[in-house]
């Protein structure tokens, strides 16, 4: 498990007791940490309730329109600025059936216009209006302030508007976000949102206030509604000429964000990481200490291997338990029998977990205590190929602060290490760090899994995913 120093017995105690002098002039006692952070803000809401409100001749930093055609198709499209003009981003399929869709409301009145470009791949059309110089229409946004909101975002909504102009906040949920398209779920009342859904093709998706995307398709299903939109960003880079920026507008340039740094993050997610951090740090003061308890426990065990089989001397003894453990180590007795207690190692006999190794300071009647280290070997309970866990334990189960690592198995490409609190209790869950050996990094709530409030940081130090884990990911549960 760990290299052991090229030292005998006596030099490593002399080595602990210069530690333990050290760390009395410094007044510090060895396991001291400093007084962890606290999350004072409150959490975002993840299942808003369903907002009804209707808006007319509302200043907005973007303007959704409603489209109808002679076919009798409605839809939603958004109007930006492009080329000193305005032009209508809306889906294609809204469109396709005519060449002559009508937008309403424009600023004076309803106006017939005629579609610039098409993309079918993309399911995106461009539509401009006649008879109508527009040009007070809203900046289409940047790739970096795209990327931000979606990032950062805590208030997240679609825009419908109907042909009266009304326009009403649909709360989302973000799902998944890639470089090109973004999918959501509309976690509203399906009662209220059927009334709306046949034109939702079009519509804005808005972060922040943000404008970030198109609705592109919408599916429901029976507990909610899932909506696939495109960037805007990527509809950008497929009409450059028609999506052209004014030349006089100024470009906006914004500072990078180093790799997992706390600033791009809303408040409280930076308040959560903050303490996941700091627990990793008591996690590794946890796991030194097993690693001491396990150097322990192998000198213990190594005297008691010596003896015969079932023979104490001097308080060490090799015998096999009731329950079928090995233990060799230090023991006491009543009468003929033998009993762990103090350093030693103890091998599961006859159980699920057949074959772990526990390194251990064991109590009299309750087992393992403190700080050790599992060594575990495949069997029935190891199901996640666990290969240590190195930290807290309590009555011969982990409890406490500890490091888990994974065995590296080619078939299993899902290996990684957590630096975390263990608890017997499944509705224990407390912030930490659990890395994949792909290099993504998760720092939230962890419990059974990712079970709670955290982010989930790509390999390069850029936000994956920020929110609520329940279960994730399902086949990483450490045992």
């Amino acid at each position: 498990m760990i290299k052991r120093p090229l030292t005998d017995r006596g030099y490593r105690i002399v080595s602990a007791a210069i530690f333990l002098m050290t760390v009395a002039c410094s007044n510090l006692p060895p396991y001291l940490t400093p007084t962890p952070p606290a999350i004072t803000t409150k959490p975002p809401t993840i299942d808003p309730q369903w907002q009804s409100a209707t808006k007319k001749n509302t200043t907005f930093t973007f303007d959704p329109v409603f489209i109808h055609t002679p076919t009798k198709v409605e839809g939603n499209g958004a109007r930006f600025k492009a080329q000193g003009s305005c032009a209508t981003i809306t889906a294609n399929h809204v469109v396709s059936s005519t060449n002559k869709p009508i937008i309403k409301p424009t600023k004076t009145a309803t106006s017939e216009a005629s579609i610039e470009r098409a993309d079918k791949a993309l399911d995106i059309a461009i539509i401009k209006q006649r008879h109508e110089n527009l040009t007070d229409c809203p900046t289409l946004p940047t790739t970096d302030e795209i990327s931000q909101a979606i990032t950062n975002s805590t208030l997240r909504e679609i825009w419908h508007i109907d042909a009266g102009g009304n326009i009403t906040p649909i709360r989302v949920d973000l799902i998944q976000a890639t470089d090109n398209e973004l999918q959501v779920s509309v976690t509203q009342e399906r009662s209220a949102y059927s009334n709306i859904k046949p034109g939702m093709s079009g519509s804005l998706v808005v972060f922040d206030k943000t404008p970030v995307g198109i609705i592109t398709t919408a599916s429901t299903t029976k507990t909610n509604t899932s909506v696939k939109a495109i960037r805007l960003d990527t509809i950008m880079q497929r009409f450059p000429q028609e999506l052209k920026p004014d030349i006089t507008q100024a470009p906006i340039i914004t500072k990078p964000s180093e790799p997992y740094e706390l600033s791009q993050l809303p408040k409280f997610y930076q308040e959560v990481v903050e303490l996941a951090r700091f627990n990793k740090q008591k996690a590794i003061e946890a796991k030194n200490e097993a690693e001491k308890i396990q150097l322990q426990a192998e000198d213990a065990a190594a005297i008691a291997k010596t003896l015969p089989s079932n023979f104490e001397n001097n308080g060490y003894a090799h015998y096999i338990a009731d329950n079928q453990n090995d233990y060799a180590g230090q023991v006491y007795s009543i009468g003929n029998r033998l009993f762990a207690a103090g350093y030693g190692i103890s091998i599961v006999g006859d159980s699920d977990s057949f074959g772990d190794k526990y390194y251990c300071k064991f109590v009299r009647n309750k087992g393992c205590n403190g700080f050790g280290v599992i060594e575990y070997t495949v069997n029935k309970s190891n199901i996640n190929s666990l290969e240590a866990w190195m930290g807290g334990f309590e009555d011969d189960h982990r409890e406490g602060y500890g490091y888990l690592k994974w065995k590296k198995i080619p078939t299993k490409p899902h290996q990684g290490e957590a630096w975390f609190y263990s608890s017997v209790d499944k509705n224990t869950t407390k912030p930490g760090v659990w890395k994949e050996s792909d290099g993504r990094l998760f720092e939230g709530y962890i419990g059974q899994a990712w079970d709670g409030w955290g982010v989930l940081w790509a390999p390069d130090g850029k936000v994956l995913r920020l929110g609520k884990m329940e279960g994730w990911p399902s086949y990483r549960k450490p045992n």
